[in-house]
């Protein structure tokens, strides 16, 4: 019997569950860098955006709320956060498809031990463990970059989309009775 290369082994030998678990290790590294680049772009461009919108929405209503200017902040944040449901469908489904594959490995390893031959039980019960290594990977991953891309949007919307929200509804609505902040923290009241 020849020796099976690391491929063979590790990919190959996942069986069928690794058709599910290969496109979903693509999904998770695609979905991963277009989130944390266009959390990037937003943070670069967010307050100039923002910014335009609110100017836009006060010429056309004649006036700007705090209302307003907070529906603009969530919609933004709304915006970016939906870059996180394929991180999160991943994180779900990778460990089910992994389980999966493991279980059918184990029932062909008992149907191979019902024959009395210990060696393919073991090959079997080895080969195993390969999908499970693989969705348990594919779903840590998924989950560290969703919650990175989360952290980001976060301090996106911290340091950079409310206080533009702050500066635009001062800019349109007068001093606001002396009130700096629009957006109280929280326990704060706001403006």
């Amino acid at each position: 019997m020849s020796e099976r290369t690391f491929f063979e082994h590790y990919v190959l030998g996942g069986g069928w569950a690794m058709l599910l678990l290969l496109p979903a290790l693509v999904v998770t590294l695609f979905a991963g860098v277009r989130g944390l680049l266009m959390v990037r772009a937003a943070r670069q461009s967010g307050a100039s955006h923002l910014a335009a919108r609110l100017e836009e929405l006060h010429e056309r209503q004649g006036a700007l709320t705090l209302h307003d200017a907070r529906s603009e902040v969530e919609a933004s944040v709304n915006d970016l956060c939906a870059l996180l449901l394929p991180l999160q469908a991943v994180f779900v489904f990778a460990p089910l498809a992994a389980v999966a594959g493991s279980v059918w490995h184990v029932m062909t390893a008992a149907v191979a031990a019902s024959g009395g031959s210990v060696e393919p039980f073991a090959a079997e019960v080895e080969q195993a463990l390969v999908p499970l290594l693989w969705g348990v990977a594919i779903a840590a991953l998924a989950y560290g970059l969703h919650v990175m891309i989360r952290i980001a949007i976060l301090s996106l919307e911290r340091d950079v989309l409310i206080p533009a929200a702050e500066e635009a509804a001062e800019r349109f609505s007068g001093r606001l009775g002396g009130r700096r902040r629009v957006f109280g923290g929280p326990g704060e009241p706001s403006a």
